[in-house]
């Protein structure tokens, strides 16, 4: 009979990994594939199973039953399957050095054990919440119906020698209700938390961009106009002045005011985000519009700039402020590469019924720090930015439904993945590039 006790025990060293990554790490920023944060995910997982192996849910004629598979399968969901493979060698060293009987024929039906959630692993971020949960239960079922099948199999007479002892129906029973059930907890409370983090991360963006559009409202035009009017004078001025030193400043008068300029045409563009003009349109035709005019600006830095059509997607909504978004991004991307090799790559593809846009440069990347601090009033790497053009562009996404990640490693480069939903679904694949 299995002990409530060590059941009890049992669960909560399984969904500690859960709980303490969100309490400690998820907190701090929400990038679930970046690799720092993956890292601490595994070494919370590897405590777990550790643990789990240690203190086992039950024992029967020196045979300890334990639930470190839930933590391996998990891992191969929300870790990665490096990781969940670095996890099961790790989970497989600890169970030859603690040893035990049926050693050989544990490490023998691992491959078989995880064979399902690996599969799944390349799918499921694309995955519904409901598609997830009853993908939970299609595991828990097989990976126990599996378990108990080769137990069947190997059970035989102690006298001919036994390898498994036959576990008692009851058990059996619980034994598969315990594992499913703390298999969609984990689930569950990873989903909440993941949504919970979304949730917190697009009102702190919507606060955001509250204040800054309060404020441009209020001050822009009311700055813009006498430095309309200084910049005609200083205009007329260095016409009639023929001094060279006084030129020389005029002109650098005139460099600041238009500097000051472009800051006020930051705040009214956050400012009119609401007057829009929606129509239905391919991606095709607007990335073939935004690469004509980026592509001489690439040149010009020497960056090489490409794009491919995985899959057309049609998108309802203002054509010039999209543009105005992949203007932003790609000019940002092209000047975060300071080296002869630049490349930037736009991908058009389709997910879970969204049109999905991949912009990734071979630039100087972004830390975790700095990930952090995207989209914050006035926070640029570039001499010469504002860090307006970021919220701008985040406006403009969340005002078309969509969505905006940024995935980016020191030296690396960034990835900025942007999705919208789709207009209509379409079944026609096309491909093509500009270079």
């Amino acid at each position: 009979m299995l002990n409530l006790e060590n059941l009890f025990l049992h669960f909560l060293i399984i969904i500690m990994p859960v709980f303490l990554y969100h309490g400690f790490f998820g907190k701090l920023n929400h990038f679930p594939n970046n690799r720092q944060n993956q890292f601490h995910r595994f070494l919370l997982l590897a405590v777990a199973a550790i643990l789990s192996m240690t203190f086992p849910v039950a024992s029967v004629d020196g045979v300890s039953y334990d639930f470190r598979s839930l933590v391996i399968i998990f891992a191969f969901l929300y870790c990665g399957r490096n990781y969940a493979f670095l996890l099961v060698l790790l989970t497989c060293t600890v169970r030859l050095l603690l040893g035990g009987k049926v050693l050989q024929l544990s490490l023998i039906i691992v491959p078989f054990y995880y064979m399902l959630p690996f599969l799944l692993s390349y799918f499921w971020s694309s995955f519904s919440k409901k598609k997830k949960y009853f993908s939970a239960i299609l595991i828990g079922s097989v990976s126990m119906a599996f378990f108990y099948l080769v137990t069947f199999i190997f059970n035989f007479n102690r006298d001919n020698g036994t390898v498994l002892p036959e576990p008692p129906f009851s058990n059996l029973l619980i034994g598969v209700l315990c594992y499913i059930v703390i298999l969609l907890v984990m689930i569950f409370y990873e989903e909440y938390m993941v949504e919970n983090t979304l949730m917190r991360i697009q009102i702190e963006n919507s606060e955001k961009m509250n204040v800054v559009s309060e404020l441009a409202a209020s001050v822009a035009h009311e700055v813009r106009n006498p430095l309309t009017v200084v910049r005609g004078f200083i205009q007329l001025i260095e016409k009639d002045d023929k001094s060279t030193t006084s030129k020389e400043y005029m002109q650098l008068v005139l460099s600041e005011l238009s500097r000051a300029e472009a800051i006020i045409s930051d705040y009214l563009n956050l400012a009119r985000q609401n007057t829009e003009k929606r129509e239905t349109f391919l991606v095709s035709n607007l990335m073939k519009d935004v690469m004509n005019v980026m592509k001489s600006f690439s040149n010009m830095n020497s960056v090489d700039l490409t794009y491919s059509i995985v899959r057309e997607c049609e998108l309802n909504g203002d054509v010039s402020k999209l543009k105005q978004v992949f203007y932003n991004l790609i000019k940002n991307a092209v000047e975060s590469i300071d080296h002869s090799n630049g490349l930037v790559m736009i991908i058009v593809s389709q997910t879970r019924g969204n049109a999905l846009i991949e912009i990734a440069d071979n630039g100087i990347g972004m830390d975790t720090q700095q990930l952090d601090r995207i989209g914050e009033p006035f926070y640029t790497q570039k001499e010469t930015g504002t860090g307006l053009g970021v919220m701008v562009t985040r406006s403009i996404i969340q005002s078309h439904h969509g969505s905006i990640e940024y995935e980016s490693e020191p030296g690396k480069g960034t990835k900025v993945l942007i999705t919208f939903p789709l207009h209509r679904t379409e079944t026609n694949e096309t491909a093509g590039s500009l270079n």
